[in-house]
Parts: C-alpha cells; sequence; structure tokens
C-alpha cells in the first residue's frame, strides 16, 4: 500500500465521520427546537384556556346572580359572549395573532358589560411570560 492509499482511505474516514456528525447535530437540533416549540404553544394554550375560564365563569356568574336586574340588550351580549367563548372549536384553527385579538375582543366587551352593571373590574396586562 503506498502513502496515496492511506491518505485517500484517511480523507474518506474523516469525510464519513464528518457527514455523521453533521446528521446527528441536524437530528440533535431538530428534537430541541421540537420540544421548546412544543413547551411555548403548551404555555400558549394554558395562558389562553386560562383567560378564557376566567371569562365564561364570570359571564356565567352575572347571569345567574343578576338575571333579574339585567336589561334584554346587555343579557343577549353576556349570552352571545358565553357562546363565542364556549365555542372553543372555531378557535382552534387561528394563529397566534388572531387569538390575541379575540381575547382582547372579549375583554373589551366583558368590561363594558361589567361597566353598565356598575361592577368595578381592574384589568391587569399580562404576557405569556407571567404563566
Amino acid at each position: 500500500m503506498d502513502e496515496g492509499d492511506i491518505f485517500d482511505s484517511v480523507l474518506a474516514l474523516e469525510e464519513e465521520h464528518y457527514k455523521a456528525g453533521e446528521t446527528e447535530g441536524k437530528q440533535d437540533g431538530q428534537l430541541k427546537y421540537y420540544q421548546e416549540g412544543f413547551v411555548r404553544g403548551w404555555q400558549q394554550a394554558c395562558h389562553v384556556l386560562q383567560e378564557l375560564g376566567y371569562i365564561e365563569g364570570l359571564l356565567s356568574s352575572l347571569l345567574l346572580i343578576c338575571n333579574p336586574e339585567i336589561d334584554c340588550r346587555l343579557h343577549n351580549q353576556c349570552t352571545k359572549l358565553l357562546e363565542t367563548v364556549r365555542d372553543l372549536s372555531k378557535w382552534e384553527a387561528a394563529g397566534e395573532e388572531e387569538v390575541e385579538r379575540k381575547l382582547t375582543v372579549l375583554h373589551t366587551k366583558t368590561r363594558f358589560i361589567l361597566q353598565r352593571l356598575k361592577i368595578s373590574s381592574k384589568v391587569i396586562n399580562r404576557s405569556d411570560d407571567d404563566f
């Protein structure tokens, strides 16, 4: 065996290990980012569901407790908002920005209803990092 053959064999071995390392690195990177994306998605879903649950509970109790005192128009607004909150199947396909927009609309309408009923409310602005 001459020196050229040995050199070519070493070079081929190095390239083989380099490609194996590159492949392994890509797979590890994909797994890491997949796991991070899963966790971030889960955090966002928990944030949204917590907000929706809070609004649903608030509106449900308003309808139960204040039902005789609520005028017909306000009662209809509460009922429609409650239907929107409970209809999660239409929310699943929405993107993050659309979900945030819907939450903002729900918060605004809920605050309006509370103001009309002369119930004080405090709004806490939170981000995903707070959950």
